[in-house]
């Protein structure tokens, strides 16, 4: 189905059928408003973090979110999905304000709370008392049509409409509020009258306001009796095995006869509960799947199905599986029955509907049942022979195979009830090949919501960190502390690498696709890498090498060509952290193109060619290749060294950098078609470098302490004269008694006579050589100033979701990555040391805010903790040394790093040490308060003891 319209209108011919059949009493299948065609699905979440182009997927939306932003986005994209927001009438939100008047009592007189406690019943009843004129029940239906937009959105879905009040009130309840227990004073029946009552009264109001031009699902909870003529439809939520399933067709055809047009039941498909002996299967739960898919296929209800992993969560994401877009048209018959058995009053049979374009079966005896063609070639609208369709996700049951026979399973959960789990299949008057996208998600374990059925979600080895969502892709609507939008790692050596393995259950060329979230609080405050490596293994030994670029192109779908894949499980892509930035982890998405595979290989590049050429660089640029006998010529290209890949680029020219001086390089360009078929042969080249006349460059002088000095240069510099400590002079009589090259080849550690601090000292350097052939001298008497400090602070910070740190009235950085805490090394001053910290809280990714501080000085531990100053007010001189802060609040703490939620839910902050006393502060309020201002001193003469931790601590979650 994908972004397109899924909804065609009736030929002559289907309607002249339609309304024949509609004289037979066949009710049911014609529709009015958009006409969708089937399967009818829709999507029942509670957000709308999903993209879009997700959401116009579906027929019918259902989501807590009344934003006409994203109802109009949808729309944009398909015009006929109906988009409904929905609110907890029984909750107590149809009102706003809401008193606490309108709760339902029990007869002491407290309140009665649903869901655990913590939320009202609301009286819905005539019962109710009026505050400002009006009862609960005469403000709901004025209340939610202005909630939204209703030329944009379609109408309402209301939860909490129940039949009765409810399991809370099972033993107690006084809706005449007269002291006395309605069970005992009234009864069930007049109990049940005055809900349903009260439900009518709201939906009255509605149908007066709007008249029918407005949708109103409800959501009791079951399928209730009442509205029917007032409401469209029902949501049946959690549907995962029925029972009575002749009572439920039954129910199922009387309240299409009698329903308001259109018709929008809701079949909420679930697998979360499953009897004792037969645990939920979650998302590959396909039978379970097709079973609810096809019941609600022999009314005109919609469909939708989720795993709930998410285990005591509901309604946070919605799958996408193959069966969803089988074409099958509009019905051409009613619901027929075939394989009847059992006694007259409760006959057990196979249901067999027909479409324009195939038919569907469901098996709902309870038990195993063998079907034939022969069954169904008897029925009214046999259009046979029909096929299974070839799928992706499942395919040893959709083989493509003709349709002559099958054992269709069915299992009897519950005899005294009618409790059935059975099987429900698809079939086509055509052999047909449905693939939906496949999607595999980085996230893992139990949170892996927006991995496609049949698949598993990426393997993440090594340095991984998660992280929230961003601009990552993800269709669920749990909050990151549920879910993670993306992994991230530093670059490194390649040892850290995410694994993505679809399931290829049918052989063919695939489009793929990698989505990429941007790393921190927005798109520019981290350059992502740019050369992400990527190895595409397509089967059969076959791979394609090329790297990403991650720092563009954020939140969305990024072609990296089409392949041809083989059936099974030997396809994978793989990513490394050998990068030269924050790699990220996030999706990669599979579209089945179709086609054979091709096994011709393209041709050569041409012209290749030397560009700019230094002592440590090599540019080379190529031509494209001539065309194939297939009509191909590359979609990319591979580089290699010496016969070792280097590189792949789409572009025509590569640049390889870090050489050594005066070496010839022997490189080999292959072409890549989109099969991954790679060139016989390649065009090879011979370049060389040339030779470093550049000198090194004194780049940077700083005093770490009073006796040791750090001289940083701008390129590797040779060892011995590096060491020689007659190549480093400083004034002011102090004497440099050794000199030590670092790691880096490129700083100079000076061991020296003490400093006085606070003083201006130079050093001077001379003959110090670069690493080069031509031994490249320093510029003689190279120089650069510098301050001596008494002793180093080194500073340890992070902040959710930002933070600026100011050391004594100067701003020394600031970062916006709260997983990873970054470390300052400061010169302490004589005297006080105010460290001053603003904290931000990112509104725009929301949450909790907190910050994190340690500080190591002259063999002292700090931690931030409720010494510290806090205030949410930003005052003039709020960082310097001499603001007066007597009157700030002591920072509140909001638990120990390593156990606080919802920090501790990811993992630790990296560089801050966990279980050690240091605590998340902010302000008192660290939900409202986005900027806070602490505060911290240290004084050079006075008490070094680290302050004690604080008792009495309270952890918010």
């Amino acid at each position: 189905m994908g972004e397109s319209f899924r909804h065609n209108r009736f030929t002559a011919f289907r309607i002249f059928i339609l309304c024949l059949l509609a004289l037979l009493q066949m009710n049911g299948f014609a529709q009015v408003g958009y006409d969708h065609d089937y399967p009818r699905l829709a999507i029942f979440v509670w957000g709308t973090h999903a993209p879009k182009a997700y959401f116009a997927k579906f027929d019918l939306v259902v989501t807590a979110s009344n934003n006409s932003g994203f109802a109009q986005a949808i729309k944009d994209i398909d015009p006929e999905t109906y988009i409904l927001y929905t609110r907890d009438i029984g909750a107590g939100q149809g009102a706003d304000p809401y008193y606490n008047e309108w709760t339902v009592d029990q007869s002491n007189g407290s309140d009665v709370t649903i869901y655990g406690g913590g939320r009202p019943l609301a009286d819905i009843t005539e019962f109710c008392p009026l505050v400002n004129g009006k009862r609960y029940n005469q403000v709901v239906s004025g209340y939610l049509s202005t909630l939204g937009n209703l030329n944009i959105f379609d109408g309402i879905s209301s939860d909490g409409m129940m039949e009765a009040p409810g399991p809370w009130t099972s033993t107690d309840i006084d809706l005449d509020k007269n002291g006395q227990n309605d069970w005992n004073e009234h009864g069930q029946a007049w109990l049940s009258a005055a809900w349903i009552a009260g439900n009518n009264t709201i939906l009255d109001d509605y149908r007066r306001l709007h008249g029918d031009s407005k949708l109103f699902l409800v959501n009791s909870g079951g399928m209730h009796d009442y509205g029917w003529a007032t409401t469209n439809g029902m949501i049946l939520e959690h549907t995962w095995a029925l029972a009575g399933w002749n009572y439920f067709m039954g129910r199922y055809q009387s309240w299409m006869k009698q329903a308001l047009r259109p018709h929008i039941m809701l079949m909420d498909g679930c697998s979360e509960f499953r009897e004792t002996g037969r645990p939920a299967r979650e998302k590959n739960d396909f039978q379970l799947m097709r079973f609810i898919l096809t019941t609600t296929m022999l009314g005109d209800g919609y469909y939708d199905y989720h795993d709930n992993r998410n285990k005591g969560n509901e309604h946070f994401y919605v799958r996408w599986y193959d069966e969803y877009d089988v074409k099958m048209g509009y019905p051409t018959t009613g619901p027929q029955r075939i394989l009847i058995e059992g006694p007259v009053w409760n006959e057990m049979a196979v249901w067999v509907r027909f479409f324009d374009n195939g038919a569907v079966i469901v098996n709902s005896k309870g038990k195993n049942q063998l079907v034939i063609d022969a069954d169904l070639a008897n029925l009214v609208g046999y259009d046979g022979p029909y096929y299974h369709f070839e799928g992706g996700q499942d395919p040893s049951f959709n083989n493509g195979e003709i349709f002559s026979d099958m054992t269709m399973e069915g299992i009897m959960l519950n005899v005294s009830t009618g409790r059935v789990i059975g099987e429900g299949m698809l079939l086509t008057n055509s052999p047909q090949k449905v693939i939906s996208e496949i999607t595999i998600d980085n996230a893992n374990g139990e949170h892996d919501a927006s991995t496609s059925p049949g698949s598993e979600p990426a393997a993440l080895v090594g340095g991984w960190t998660n992280r929230s969502y961003g601009a990552s892709y993800a269709i669920t609507e749990a909050n990151w502390m549920d879910i993670y939008g993306y992994a991230f790692a530093l670059p490194g050596n390649g040892s850290t690498y995410a694994i993505f393995e679809p399931n290829i259950g049918v052989s063919g060329n695939y489009e793929v696709f990698e989505w990429h979230a941007f790393h921190g609080s927005n798109a520019d405050e981290v350059r992502e890498a740019t050369n992400v490596p990527c190895t595409i293994s397509l089967g059969s030994q076959r791979t394609v090498k090329m790297t990403i670029n991650q720092s563009i192109n954020y939140g969305k779908w990024n072609s990296l060509g089409t392949f041809f894949f083989s059936k099974g499980t030997d396809a994978r892509i793989v990513i490394t952290n050998e990068a030269d930035g924050v790699v990220i982890a996030d999706a990669f998405k599979f579209d089945y193109i179709g086609g054979e595979s091709d096994q011709i290989p393209p041709v050569e590049p041409t012209n290749i060619r030397g560009l700019n050429i230094t002592d440590s660089h090599i540019d080379f640029a190529w031509d494209p290749p001539l065309v194939a006998p297939d009509g191909d010529t590359a979609m990319f290209y591979q580089v290699y060294r010496a016969g070792e890949m280097i590189g792949a680029t789409f572009e025509l020219k590569y640049n390889d950098v870090n050489l050594d001086e005066n070496t010839s390089y022997v490189y080999a360009v292959y072409s890549v078609d989109k099969a991954g078929n790679r060139s016989a042969i390649p065009a090879s080249i011979t370049l060389s470098t040339g030779t470093d006349i550049t000198s090194p460059v004194l780049e940077m002088v700083q005093a770490r302490n009073v006796t040791t000095v750090h001289v940083y240069f701008s390129e590797p510099v040779e060892e011995l004269s590096a060491e020689t400590e007659s190549n480093f002079e400083i004034n002011k009589n102090v004497s440099v008694l050794a000199a030590n090259l670092l790691d880096d080849l490129s700083t100079v550690e000076l061991n020296t006579s003490e400093h006085i601090p606070e003083e201006e000292y130079m050093v001077t350097i001379t003959n110090v050589v670069d690493r080069s052939a031509n031994n490249n001298i320093i510029n003689p008497n190279s120089n650069a100033s510098y301050s001596a400090s008494a002793d180093t602070m080194d500073i340890r910070l992070a902040a959710d979701n930002a933070y600026e740190l100011y050391v004594n009235g100067t701003l020394i950085g600031s970062d916006a990555f709260w997983p990873i805490a970054q470390t300052y090394s400061v010169p302490a001053v004589t005297g006080k040391n105010v460290i001053a910290i603003k904290g931000i809280d990112n509104t725009d990714v929301g949450g909790l805010a907190g910050l994190l501080v340690e500080i190591d000085f002259k063999g002292e531990h700090y931690v931030s903790n409720t010494y510290w100053k806090a205030s949410n007010i930003e005052q003039t001189g709020w960082e310097n040394v001499v603001f007066n802060d007597t009157n700030w609040e002591s920072a509140a703490s909001y638990g120990i790093h390593g156990s606080a939620e919802p920090w501790a839910l990811g993992n630790n902050v990296e560089n801050i040490s966990a279980n050690t006393n240091v605590h998340w502060i902010w302000t008192n309020d660290n939900v409202a308060d986005d900027n806070a201002y602490f505060r911290f001193s240290i004084s050079l003469e006075g008490d070094y003891t680290p302050p004690g931790a604080p008792t009495g601590i309270t952890i918010s979650q």
